[in-house]
């Protein structure tokens, strides 16, 4: 039974249904690489690493240390592959879990070598080469400095190579999506040209995997698809046109309960600052679920939830752990009943796509910031 006040349900059947959708616009030998980063996307970290898991994906990739060890504990054997920054006097635990890292800077490579020798084992490291993020990553200017570092580094092999696209989720701007893999094409051959084949060469995202099969290379990797959204419109959009359309089913819902109803007479301030005050007698409904919790204080007077079957309005200001809601247009609604803040009830339905759309941000934000805190619940 199931007696959390808030909590977010993972249709894992969704997540394995992706996961066959995704591979089938893969050719039968490239590798597919599952990102579950924070938090798995809001999913629930060990609920998506399970899942990928059991469908046989080549490498899972994570943001850190701590998330890759969560990652690790689930499975000794799958490939885990640290794409985030980690502090020196950890690369110990790299080595000894068996995992990889990302490596973004030719100074990096002594500190491995130094590590791994004192373990007794090799470090397994990802080469990350910046073309057009201005993030984490080697220029491509400095990867012959990077191979003449690797030849005196004895303990340490190259797994990998990757890059990550900057506007891939733009469809009118695949013209700098082809420019950055140039680049990393030619960093590649340099690579190659050195005498080195790594086992795992990727740059595709979510959108660039749908899209541009030029750029998957032997692997790809998918974070915001595996979870069933679409990386933005205009890939939706560009997958119709262009033949490589997926059906992808959001995994993801969440609920909480009603914590209280009362009728309220017209006139009658809501919330902090009494931002709104009733034009009519109401009854008004107060769910425990705030901001603290993921649910957007820009979501004030705008936002909406579900209550059987029917839209419902937020009053007021969004809180710390609570939100007040017009209930008025219900049947009765009674305490304890279940409210639906992202996913379907009825006929109605709840979009992380729109509720990113009314504040001004993306749907990647929105699930991911749901606390982690909150049960995730597999359904």
């Amino acid at each position: 039974m199931n007696t959390h006040r808030t909590w977010v349900e993972i249709d894992e059947r969704a997540l394995e249904k992706n996961i066959r959708a995704l591979r089938s616009l893969l050719a039968k030998e490239t590798k597919l690489c599952v990102t579950v980063k924070a938090n798995a996307y809001g999913h629930g970290i060990d609920i998506a690493a399970k899942t990928a898991v059991n469908c046989n994906v080549d490498l899972i990739s994570v943001d850190n240390l701590d998330e890759a060890l969560s990652v690790r504990s689930i499975s000794k054997t799958i490939p885990v592959l640290i794409i985030g920054y980690t502090p020196q006097d950890r690369y110990g635990e790299i080595i000894s879990n068996n995992l990889m890292t990302a490596v973004f800077d030719t100074a990096q490579i002594k500190k491995f070598n130094e590590s791994a020798e004192k373990a007794g084992k090799k470090a397994s490291i990802h080469l990350k080469i910046e073309t057009g993020t201005s993030r984490l990553g080697i220029l491509p200017s400095h990867v012959q400095e990077f191979i003449e570092e690797l030849e005196h580094a004895d303990f340490v092999e190259l797994s990998g190579v990757y890059t990550h696209f900057a506007r891939a989720e733009e469809s009118d701007r695949a013209d700098f999506t082809f420019e950055q893999t140039a680049v990393f094409e030619k960093a590649v051959s340099e690579l190659v040209l050195a005498g080195h084949n790594p086992k795992y060469i990727h740059a595709a995202c979510s959108a660039a995997l749908i899209l541009y099969p030029q750029t998957h290379f032997n692997t790809v990797r998918t974070g915001i698809s595996f979870y069933g959204f679409w990386p933005s419109r205009h890939v939706r959009a560009a997958a119709k046109k262009s033949g490589r359309w997926v059906e992808l089913e959001s995994a993801l819902s969440w609920k909480t309960r009603v914590a209280q109803v009362k009728p309220l007479q017209k006139g009658t301030p809501i919330g902090y600052g009494g931002t709104d005050v009733l034009g009519k007698d109401s009854m008004v409904a107060v769910l425990p679920v705030g901001y603290y919790d993921g649910f957007d204080r820009r979501l004030s007077r705008i936002g909406t939830v579900l209550i059987k079957g029917h839209v419902c309005k937020v009053l007021g200001n969004v809180c710390m752990n609570m939100i007040m809601v017009d209930v008025s247009d219900l049947p009765l609604v009674k305490e304890g009943e279940t409210a639906v803040l992202i996913g379907h009830d009825g006929s109605q339905r709840v979009r992380a796509e729109d509720i990113a759309d009314s504040i001004g941000t993306i749907h990647y934000e929105i699930v991911s910031r749901i606390n982690p805190i909150i049960p995730r619940v597999l359904v």
